[in-house]
């Protein structure tokens, strides 16, 4: 599971989440919780982490990292946390998968942990201001419907288009007007209709962006 959320922004609330836990003990799942946009959330939305919830942390591996809350992404900068009965395995795939986390890297990971809060709220601020900017100008258009968000850097949003598939409209926008977004079925089937459409680049070009969008769709 995944929140807040890649590539919807949806961040789940308690009583989802307890819901999944009531699922995970009932039938003895291990839950693997990707939380890695934790700190990436508008409007004071909460974020509840699953392992915290009554019988949850003996069954659940939570993965996080550096890459979206601390502007790290190329660094390749994450952490895991886990019963200890799962280590022995998960060590086992990752010795052949990961070398060793540079230095430079750990050293920029150390700094953002004892003085990156300050940027972290700064971004925050930032991408809530990119968010309702990007959504504002995109419901604008009567063929997109946005879907409600408060994390992660995304909207995903509907459209109505006559292609044969949302991949062959994503292509199509990218060729005509120079707009990438992804297609929502690069995340599964589920996607068939949306395009993933991330606000993490400077204002302007998102209005830009979206007014060509807007234009292409009617």
């Amino acid at each position: 599971m995944n929140t807040p959320h890649n590539p919807t922004g949806v961040v789940l609330s308690k009583e989802e989440l307890q819901e999944l836990a009531n699922l995970a003990t009932k039938h003895n799942l291990i839950v693997v919780s990707d939380e890695m946009y934790e700190k990436i959330i508008a409007d004071e939305t909460p974020h509840y982490s699953i392992a915290s919830f009554p019988g949850m942390a003996e069954r659940t591996i939570t993965i996080n990292g550096f890459s979206k809350a601390y502007a790290m992404t190329g660094w390749r900068v994450g952490y895991l946390h886990a019963p200890t009965a799962y280590y022995p395995a998960i060590f086992r795939v990752h010795q052949f998968n990961t070398a060793c986390t540079p230095g430079f890297a750990q050293q920029a990971a150390l700094t953002l942990l004892k003085d990156g809060e300050r940027a972290v709220t700064e971004m925050k601020e930032s991408f809530q201001r990119r968010r309702v900017l990007l959504q504002s100008a995109l419901e604008k258009a009567t063929n997109l419907t946005v879907m409600e968000a408060t994390g992660a850097i995304y909207l995903f949003v509907l459209v109505q288009h006559n292609d044969s598939n949302i991949r062959d409209f994503a292509l199509r926008l990218l060729d005509e007007t120079g707009v990438a977004c992804v297609p929502g079925t690069a995340f599964g089937s589920a996607g068939e209709g949306y395009l993933r459409l991330s606000y993490a680049t400077f204002e302007e070009d998102l209005l830009e962006a979206a007014k060509r969008l807007v234009a292409y769709v009617g």
